[in-house]
């Protein structure tokens, strides 16, 4: 384990795994006592809003192109499982993983639209997107 890995609980004085559920909650501490909980959350409301705009503009859009319409909703979300909810709370580290989880869902499917617009008009019809390969055919 990186010494950058552990944090001394104040309350025990044990050195502690910060992914942990203790650890979360220590840092959440210094968080809220240091003010950045204030500026995370503002933040992460704004992601919240460049997501739905995301999903609703050009996410959903493009998979309606090229999937079945009751895939999209388990195709999105098998995405996002990125192992970002250790312990169900709102702690930075997991705002974070689920920041970086969207937007590597969100250039996968740029990729797709890249790789979807190479087809001429007609051929666009066909092109279906292979859930088990990850690629338009």
């Amino acid at each position: 384990m990186s010494n950058f890995n552990i944090i001394q609980d104040p309350e025990s004085g044990k050195q502690i795994d910060i992914d942990g559920k203790r650890g979360l909650h220590v840092l959440q501490n210094y968080s809220d006592i240091s003010g950045r909980t204030k500026l995370l959350n503002n933040n992460f409301f704004k992601f919240r809003e460049y997501e739905f705009e995301s999903l609703h503009t050009i996410i959903y859009p493009f998979l309606r192109k090229v999937m079945n319409g009751n895939l999209i909703a388990s195709y999105i979300n098998s995405h996002m499982n990125c192992d970002i909810y250790v312990n169900h709370s709102l702690h930075e580290i997991n705002l974070n993983r689920y920041m970086e989880c969207f937007n590597t869902f969100k250039t996968h499917i740029d990729e797709l639209i890249t790789e979807y617009n190479k087809y001429n008009g007609v051929d666009k019809l066909y092109v279906k997107l292979n859930i088990a390969h990850e690629r338009l055919e």
